[in-house]
């Protein structure tokens, strides 16, 4: 950035009783550009591509991209194109009552500011758009309405803590150096229709490259074979299933991706130290 950034404060941005400002926007205006504030600031790109450079850093983000933008972090954006994008603006006191509220604590805040860049998020091409439609419905309400706030409320922790679970993590949670095409290839587990999906093959479909490469990777950067990593993330799935639904042990197994209870029991107790009945009861709250 080779101008001063604008200053923006939130006090021409928020009123007096405002604690949020959003927009849909299609075009950008350069003159607007660089500028820093002091509030936070997520930019979601919903349609087209859009350029930002932020921190010293630059980031294209495509449908579904999500980047939290911190008090101070000076930042322009690029248009690439026809691109379609949300600004959702919060002052930092708001960012402060979410993380309370959500963590009890402000460590995840001190977490995000220390962050050397912005953290991204990313968010189905649908869950974007699902957001805008939210979002341009609230257009239809009075200015002044409480359903609006209360609707804005409800929207603004999920896509905050998005961003906070990364600066949790220290990114996305994967290992330094993935390369793009696993990462892009992993996100598929999120879905758990996937799981029960052969690990390897289901890799190797997804990515375009050899059983043997991926191997080569996974024991580089996770150090432990595709399979005991497609393990773990069913074991994890099936221990939430336990926790927090009444579906039989059966049920979980089968649901969480495993083709056979005698292997789901024997590597479950293998990794809990306990029988996956034992787990469940140990987890049950006394006063249900």
């Amino acid at each position: 950035m080779d101008k001063t950034p604008q200053l923006v404060s939130g006090t021409d941005v928020f009123g007096p009783d405002s604690r949020f400002y959003y927009s849909i926007r299609t075009r950008i205006d350069p003159a607007e550009y660089p500028q820093v504030h002091d509030f936070y600031e997520i930019i979601l790109v919903t349609g087209g591509e859009l350029g930002v450079l932020a921190a010293g850093a630059r980031f294209a983000l495509r449908p579904g991209g999500l980047l939290l933008l911190r008090p101070g972090d000076a930042h322009t954006k690029l248009e690439q194109g026809p691109c379609t994008h949300i600004d959702l603006a919060f002052p930092a006191g708001t960012a402060r009552e979410l993380v309370c509220y959500l963590y009890q604590d402000d460590g995840p805040l001190r977490a995000l500011a220390e962050l050397p860049l912005p953290p991204q998020a990313q968010l189905t091409a649908g869950d974007a758009a699902d957001v805008q439609d939210r979002l341009a419905r609230l257009n239809r309400l009075p200015p002044a309405s409480a359903k609006k706030s209360a609707l804005l409320r409800a929207l603004l922790p999920d896509l905050f803590s998005r961003c906070l679970l990364l600066a949790g993590e220290g990114g996305s949670g994967l290992p330094d150096g993935l390369p793009a095409w696993l990462a892009a290839a992993l996100e598929g587990l999120d879905d758990p229709a996937n799981l029960g999906r052969p690990g390897l093959a289901y890799l190797a479909a997804q990515s375009g490259r050899s059983p043997e490469h991926i191997c080569r990777c996974f024991r580089r950067y996770f150090g432990c074979t595709p399979s005991a990593y497609w393990n773990r993330r069913r074991l994890d799935y099936a221990v939430n299933l336990l926790t927090h639904t009444d579906l039989e042990i059966v049920d979980v197994v089968y649901e969480s991706g495993f083709q056979s209870t005698n292997y789901f029991y024997h590597l479950f107790k293998r990794t809990f130290g306990m029988s996956p009945l034992q787990y469940k009861k140990s987890r049950l709250p006394r006063c249900l």
